[in-house]
């Protein structure tokens, strides 16, 4: 949805704002000297099927991009901000990389994930996740021939 396309236009700027958060919060890590990438969502779907989660279709690029630093990278924790509109809520996921340099606090690599969830499937989601610790993130490309898996480790932060 980085279009737009499908949002009523109050929500459509809800979404440029919370595209924009991501982008300025890793241009500040990037600046830390943490290797960044905010991920441009062509859709978020909640899936309760077999590849449970949410799933995150980026372009072809920007997916070699996250799997790349996926590859490269051991992401341990993540974050969760939550931004409710009228009928959507939106948050920003940003999944972090630690750093192996003891001194410092910043981490090594971040990817910043914004997706968007209806009132519906976040109740649905909600009633899937009781029984588990972690909710998914999986961002993939077009051909949905392959994944790259982030873990939320904190669910309840998408259900307060």
């Amino acid at each position: 949805m980085s279009h737009n396309s499908g949002l009523p236009e109050s929500e459509s700027s809800r979404w440029r704002t919370i595209i924009d958060e991501a982008e300025t919060l890793a241009a500040e890590q990037e600046s830390a000297g943490t290797e960044t990438l905010v991920v441009h969502p062509g859709d978020v779907t909640p899936r309760l099927d077999d590849v449970f989660g949410l799933d995150v279709l980026a372009s072809g690029s920007e997916f070699e991009a996250v799997k790349t630093l996926a590859e490269s990278y051991s992401f341990t924790r993540s974050h969760v901000y939550r931004h409710d509109g009228e009928a959507r809520t939106f948050f920003l996921c940003v999944f972090e990389a630690d750093s192996t340099d003891e001194e410092t606090a910043a981490p090594t690599a971040a990817i910043f994930v914004p997706v968007y969830l209806s009132t519906e499937a976040i109740d649905r989601l909600h009633h899937e996740t009781r029984e588990r610790d972690d909710l998914p993130v999986h961002v993939r490309p077009l051909t949905d021939d392959e994944r790259a898996t982030f873990t939320c480790t904190d669910p309840d932060l998408f259900f307060n």
